[in-house]
């Protein structure tokens, strides 16, 4: 073999070495690695010298596999790169072509999509509303002499409906939330939960024949007073 392979953490191994046992130690470590001859070593250096036979065989067997391929030819040559034998990346979303977008075919995914939208069918509310669909919320106007009341075209019309007295209802809201200055998440539903307190406490006052102008006065239900 015409060189010696020495790897660096050799050196936690020759530390306690003095520089003469060094010395000896490389230099059995050249004739060995050279003749294949062993050295007579002596000193502390012949603890060490075990180990590094053993390196020099390892190298000494890689160099001789090395060299027999060698003499074969080494590895096989890639052959040269073509459009036929070039290796294909394995298709996903992010590498896929796509079509070249053309009027025909931009014509045909609008008219795709406005097809799926007349095939949505609205759901339907436990009360029998259509719910809207996301992103269509329906539009609330003010109402009350504050604007503060705040309904749908459907809520307005089902409170129509359904109180003949529905602009004093809303009315009382719109100066019940000015006064305090509370807030609700939905107002046609405080609207129609004041409406049945009041036939609520209406039965009760029935009940009670002898009931008083100032105790009536006391019990006003917390939502608020008619105005």
């Amino acid at each position: 073999m015409r060189y010696l392979k020495v790897f660096t953490d050799f050196a936690e191994a020759i530390e306690p070495l003095s520089e003469a046992e060094r010395g000896r130690l490389f230099t059995a470590m050249l004739q060995y690695a050279s003749t294949g001859e062993t050295a007579e070593l002596k000193g502390a250096e012949r603890f060490v010298w075990p180990t590094a036979k053993q390196n020099i065989d390892r190298t000494r067997v890689e160099a001789e596999r090395n060299a027999a391929c060698g003499s074969k030819g080494g590895r096989p040559k890639k052959p040269a790169e073509t459009d036929l034998n070039r290796k294909k990346p394995a298709e996903t979303d992010l590498n896929r072509k796509k079509p070249a977008e053309t009027d025909l075919n931009r014509k045909k995914a609008d008219k795709d999509k406005d097809k799926d939208k007349d095939n949505i069918i609205p759901p339907i509310s436990p009360n029998g509303d259509i719910v809207p669909l996301e992103g269509e919320r329906p539009r609330k106007h003010k109402y009350g002499e504050y604007k503060n009341v705040l309904l749908t075209d459907d809520e307005f019309e089902k409170l129509k409906a359904e109180y003949a007295d529905y602009l004093d209802r809303i009315e009382r809201l719109s100066s019940y939330i000015a006064s305090t200055g509370k807030t609700y998440k939905s107002h046609y539903a405080t609207i129609r939960n004041w409406a049945r307190a009041d036939a609520e406490k209406g039965r009760d006052n029935g009940a009670r024949q002898t009931s008083s102008p100032q105790r009536n006065a006391e019990e006003t239900p917390r939502y608020g007073t008619w105005l």
